[in-house]
């Protein structure tokens, strides 16, 4: 009796095995990540999306007084995508073209957010500049909303 040895058969044969074996090392990663997102244990996976909502901020004209301490009140109201107030959010005023912080304020519950400059623009001429520019509020956004800017114009009286 003969026995014929080919070469070729045993390399094909060896290569269904080495996909054989891929595959079922891939079917055990899938079946672990389908485990993980049930919560059975092992790395958690959260590939749901994060949706944040878009916010519209206003920041309305800002009346300042020039002459001796500068100061102004600012204002600007924060709404979500229903027009409804944003409570707790953060707001900081700048001067729009330096960036410079002048005030910050906390929204209540009408989404309004409002700071007095006080002692801040212990300086006049970031009053002038803010005429110049205008201020501008800036809400950095948080885990529900989207960031927004607004800008607001600076109306000076003297005294």
């Amino acid at each position: 009796m003969t026995t014929t040895w080919q070469s070729n058969d045993t390399d094909q044969q060896l290569e269904d095995l080495r996909k054989q074996v891929e595959i079922l090392k891939l079917q055990q990663q899938l079946q672990q990540l389908q485990g993980n997102q049930n919560g059975q244990g092992g790395q958690q996976f959260n590939n749901a999306p994060v949706h944040k909502e878009n916010v519209q901020l206003t920041c309305y004209t800002v009346k300042g007084t020039v002459l001796g301490q500068a100061q102004a009140q600012l204002k600007a109201t924060l709404l979500d995508s229903d027009g409804v107030g944003v409570q707790g959010a953060s707001i900081v005023f700048v001067v729009s073209n330096t960036r410079r912080e002048i005030g910050r304020g906390t929204t209540n519950g009408q989404g309004d957010a409002v700071a007095g400059t006080g002692s801040n623009i212990l300086d006049p001429t970031i009053m002038l500049s803010g005429v110049g520019s205008g201020v501008t509020a800036i809400f950095n956004g948080n885990k529900q909303y989207l960031p927004a800017e607004a800008r607001g114009t600076v109306e000076p009286s003297i005294g």
